[in-house]
């Protein structure tokens, strides 16, 4: 099932890079930017603040990095814009004073435990243009690619890490609508962009965008 879904993905990436190889006036538009996705809440109500029933006590401490990201767009036509994407996102929770009873030894214990959990996506993405005048862009599309889920913790406690099912990663494919996405530029080659998705990795992005 890999091998199909990478197979596609390099199709569709090599049959839009012979499209952009027949134009002479295209532009190639890096971007970096910061988002934001239900991954902080799916995990906080997974873990939990569902903890009482593991003799979780305060404090509990959540580090959250939201959605951090890079795409490299073409135009491969006046309408269209195809390219590549790679973002990144991690929550990790610091549990504190943390109980648990070990059966085997029949000793009960307290312990200071962190569990962090990490999501990279790489993906390729078309961009259907409706406006396109010389500062501003607005478009929507497409975007289609895999997530990596990577878990851990450092926790002794086994039955709280048979919950989390931790150390461990798994991949998944995804895809992304762009329902929305915005571009504008304050000179020739510098500006800001935003979009609006429903699906993996983002719901909602904006950052700066060059294009040369």
């Amino acid at each position: 099932m890999k091998k199909i879904i990478a197979s596609v993905l390099l199709m569709f990436a090599v049959g839009f890079a012979g499209n952009i190889s027949a134009q002479n006036d295209l532009k190639f538009s890096p971007g970096v930017h910061v988002g934001f996705s239900s991954m902080a809440t799916g995990y906080i109500f997974k873990s939990g603040l569902a903890s009482n029933s593991y003799n979780f006590y305060p404090p509990t401490t959540f580090s959250f990095l939201p959605v951090l990201g890079v795409k490299f767009d073409y135009q491969a036509a006046e309408i269209l814009s195809v390219g590549v994407g790679f973002t990144y996102q991690s929550l990790s929770a610091t549990h504190n004073n943390n109980y648990y009873f070990d059966d085997f030894a029949q000793l009960g214990y307290y312990e200071n435990f962190t569990t962090k959990v990490t999501k990279m996506n790489f993906g390729v993405r078309s961009i259907i243009t409706y406006i396109n005048k010389d500062r501003f862009v607005l478009g929507s599309g497409l975007r289609v690619g895999m997530n990596l889920w990577s878990y851990s913790s450092t926790s002794s406690d086994p039955d709280y890490i048979d919950f989390m099912n931790t150390s461990y990663q798994k991949t998944g494919f995804t895809v992304q609508l762009i329902g929305a996405s915005f571009t504008y530029y304050f000179i020739e080659s510098v500006g800001v962009f935003a979009e609006i998705g429903i699906g993996h990795p983002y719901y909602s992005t904006a950052g700066a965008v060059f294009r040369f």
